[in-house]
């Protein structure tokens, strides 16, 4: 009688693609709570994130599946574990809404990786993880460049004019602009970003305005800037390992 009654076998994706279909449909009968806008749920609905919003939280969701349908063949996530892995069910939730509002890859990348890395991941109330996952959620793609820019030291670009005889102090916004060359990044605008980066915990940076590079023999090395706990969200953000085995 048992196996009379038991579903068919269904894909990770069948059962995510309803779950998603489930928190739109909660998303647009929420918005029949705004009286004063005067217009449909549904007809709201569609304006708000249709397209291209829509189009890309199912970018991202069928993004996410695809990878879920690779780990569950390396025998590291089931879906009887994933639907009921409650801390995963939010950051898919978080990562689909997040996507809408960013066409930069590198955003849309860390949501996808985080995502991962918390499905692969126990299901517990773990306080740094929720912090992370906000924090990327909220971050834009230039704090993320930022963050990754300062993890390492590296040697400055070939080509640039940080030649032996240059200063070997920079506006951090004139560093990032060497490296995505045609990129109008102001002074204001580069110090707010770090500002933000060093109030989460992220960034530790003497002058927010300034980096001071390190002199080696052929030029300058960038300086480490990001905190043990920026580097620690930098991990979080990267594929689960072992994406090939």
């Amino acid at each position: 009688m048992a196996d009379e009654l038991k579903p068919p076998e269904k894909r990770i994706t069948d059962h995510l693609y309803t779950a998603g279909k489930v928190a739109t449909g909660m998303l647009a009968a929420s918005l029949s709570g705004l009286p004063l806008l005067k217009l449909p749920a549904e007809t709201l609905f569609g304006i708000l994130v249709a397209d291209p919003g829509q189009k890309r939280s199912r970018q991202f969701f069928e993004d996410v599946c695809n990878w879920l349908e690779l780990l569950a063949s390396q025998n590291r996530v089931t879906m009887e574990v994933l639907q009921n892995h409650q801390e995963f069910i939010s950051a898919l939730r978080g990562g689909m809404v997040a996507a809408t509002t960013t066409h930069h890859r590198e955003k849309l990348d860390a949501l996808r990786n985080t995502v991962l890395n918390i499905a692969v991941g126990p299901d517990e109330d773990d306080p740094e993880r929720q912090v992370f996952l906000s924090h990327i959620q909220q971050l834009g793609a230039w704090h993320l460049r930022y963050l990754k820019f300062f993890a390492s030291p590296r040697s400055c670009p070939p080509g640039t004019h940080w030649g032996p005889n240059a200063p070997n102090r920079w506006p951090i916004s004139h560093l990032l602009t060497e490296v995505y060359p045609g990129t109008k990044l102001h002074r204001d605008t580069s110090v707010a970003i770090v500002d933000e980066l060093c109030r989460l915990g992220l960034m530790r940076v003497p002058d927010s305005r300034i980096a001071d590079l390190t002199e080696v023999a052929d030029g300058y090395m960038t300086p480490k800037l990001t905190t043990a706990f920026g580097d620690k969200l930098l991990s979080f953000i990267i594929e689960p390992p072992e994406r090939n085995s």
